[in-house]
């Protein structure tokens, strides 16, 4: 018996959706996973954050668990502390913003104080691996038809993870390699922000001809 593809479309949107119902309805609810990106990989995060819903993973992110009419930079420090990963989505070009400074410096720092907390970067296509994450084993996606089957091996890494396994011992105390990496996520924000105004700003020559 062949199953119409309108059917399982529809039914795969329903289990997303009755996923992301749960999660509303119960406030107090922990998510599994924390969904950060760079601004050049949002839409893959979104596609991410549906197809790990339908593998029974739940997730919070910016585009669709901010609550109206509460503060949202507490809103995100909840979120933060309640997370036990962290999926950093790094776009090809890596383009950052202020809020992912934010998110990506808070998920580091309580990886260093809670050693059951994992960050897992997420390099979309041929993105490289940004400095501060390098101690960290990535997971590759590449844009596509196969992304579902990416997203599905993912949530099975996130079920089956092995918890209080890191390279930092839970005793061990947050010293210069910490502060080396607080250091590398804001020199990364400045470069960004600091191409972008170079990029926006006419050149010397156009400022003669004018």
């Amino acid at each position: 018996m062949r199953v119409p593809v309108g059917s399982v479309a529809n039914t795969t949107y329903s289990r997303a959706m009755a996923f992301r119902m749960a999660y509303h309805m119960n406030r107090d609810h922990m998510p599994d996973v924390f969904i950060s990106y760079s601004a050049d990989a949002k839409k893959l995060a979104e596609r991410l954050a549906n197809s790990l819903q339908e593998e029974g993973v739940t997730t919070w992110s910016d585009f669709e668990n901010v609550s109206p009419g509460e503060r949202l930079y507490d809103q995100l420090q909840r979120a933060l502390d309640q997370a036990k990963f962290y999926l950093i989505v790094v776009g090809p070009r890596n383009v950052m913003r202020d809020w992912q400074d934010q998110e990506w410096q808070g998920a580091l720092e309580r990886t260093w104080t809670d050693p059951d907390k994992r960050i897992i970067p997420v390099l979309v296509g041929d993105a490289a691996t940004p400095a501060f994450l390098r101690s960290w084993a990535p997971f590759r996606l590449q844009p596509g038809r196969h992304e579902s089957a990416a997203a599905k091996k993912l949530a099975e890494i996130i079920k089956t993870c092995p918890r209080g396994e890191q390279s930092r011992r839970a005793d061990a105390p947050l010293g210069r390699d910490w502060r080396k990496r607080i250091r590398g996520i804001e020199s990364a924000a400045k470069q960004s922000v600091s191409s972008i105004v170079h990029m926006a700003s006419p050149s010397a020559s156009e400022q003669v001809g004018d």
